[in-house]
């Protein structure tokens, strides 16, 4: 059972992902403990971007009015519709497509054969099969949707969170909402840009950056010279200047 909604779930404890959601209720709990406690949504949409196998979706769709789950690899979007359809959850919409910056390309995602959370569409070592899959824009799944209250966007998409914004430019431009998004420099660089990038498309639009205090849960100001760290890896959480 998930720690905030008390969806009903089988999980594959044996997936570095579905075991902490497990042992947890969640993956990455200090993060949607914060989004739900800290956050005003309460209606709205949801986009979760690189759904993985429902973490986020599945412990946040009480909180909106619906939830976009965007996930390429079909099994795990399977999985999460499968849970959606088990718990009778109706303002859930599931795409399996990879999110990019144009729509209907076919390409290739490389599925990982550590965990399903390192699924990606650049090609890494350690994957287990390729998986074909269409792009979609976010811009795409508004329009199709009708969105006209975007709350939060949550993007970890293992190195392709750029090309993804590249494809959600008119979303965030028109209802600027709060962003939580994967930064990290291996994945950034296997899909052949400097994090500097993803910064800036952020900070060109009036965005500030924050790290989560996990233990004090807080915000704290991001200093951009912390992406110069060889290997940094973290969430930080974008929020629109007033």
């Amino acid at each position: 059972m998930l720690a905030y909604t008390k969806t009903k779930v089988l999980l594959d404890v044996g997936d570095y992902i579905q075991y902490w959601m497990y042992v947890n209720g969640a993956y990455e709990t200090s993060f949607l403990k914060f989004i739900r406690n800290n956050l005003i949504i309460n209606r709205g949409c949801i986009i979760d971007a690189g759904a993985n196998v429902g973490s986020y979706t599945l412990n946040l769709y009480d909180k909106a009015d619906y939830v976009i789950a965007v996930e390429a690899s079909g099994s795990n979007a399977a999985f999460i519709q499968s849970v959606c359809a088990l718990n009778h959850i109706k303002n859930v919409r599931v795409y399996n497509n990879a999110l990019y910056k144009s729509d209907g390309e076919s390409i290739e995602l490389f599925v990982s054969n550590d965990t399903c959370g390192n699924n990606s569409i650049y090609k890494t070592t350690g994957y287990s099969e390729i998986e074909s899959v269409q792009t979609l824009t976010i811009d795409t799944i508004c329009a199709e949707n009708g969105v006209n209250d975007i709350r939060l966007i949550k993007i970890d998409i293992e190195g392709a969170e750029y090309n993804c914004l590249l494809g959600a430019k008119s979303t965030i431009e028109r209802y600027r909402p709060i962003v939580l998004c994967e930064f990290n420099r291996m994945a950034a660089e296997a899909a052949g840009y400097d994090l500097s990038l993803l910064y800036g498309f952020f900070k060109e639009r009036d965005y500030e950056a924050f790290l989560l205090d996990e233990h004090a849960q807080r915000l704290l100001l991001f200093d951009e010279q912390e992406l110069e760290q060889k290997y940094f890896a973290n969430n930080l959480f974008l929020i629109p200047k007033k």
